[in-house]
């Protein structure tokens, strides 16, 4: 598992930001120091639960990796230059921005364009 996940978190973590490419998170009746809280608070639990769902995924059967879309992949996890081991991580990746982006906005936040302001 830790290959997997020093190979996920490094990928995610650029995408899971609290302002990314001319958007930033939005609740008026939170300050700066609480908005920035929510963002780290949000941040770690999407990379735990994406690094979860990958293991459960990619590391929850012997024989074969089966994805949600139920497709059985012979992975082999010492190959870091297996495509297959890319497609996990790229659904790790989209994983963890889905979960950021829900916590998030349960937390009352909306993303806003910087040009919006």
């Amino acid at each position: 598992m830790r290959l997997f996940v020093l190979i996920l978190v490094p990928v995610c973590a650029a995408g899971a930001g609290c302002a990314d490419g001319g958007y930033y998170w939005h609740n008026p009746a939170k300050t700066r120091a609480q908005a920035k809280r929510d963002c780290l608070r949000c941040r770690n639990l999407a990379v735990a639960e994406a690094s979860q769902a990958v293991a459960e995924y990619y590391y929850g059967h012997s024989a074969t990796a089966r994805g949600p879309n139920g497709s059985g992949h012979g992975i082999d996890p010492s190959d870091a230059d297996c495509s297959a081991l890319r497609g996990w991580t790229e659904w790790g990746a989209t994983y963890q921005e889905n979960v950021f982006r829900g916590c998030m906005k349960h937390k009352g936040y909306r993303l806003t364009s910087v040009a919006g302001r």
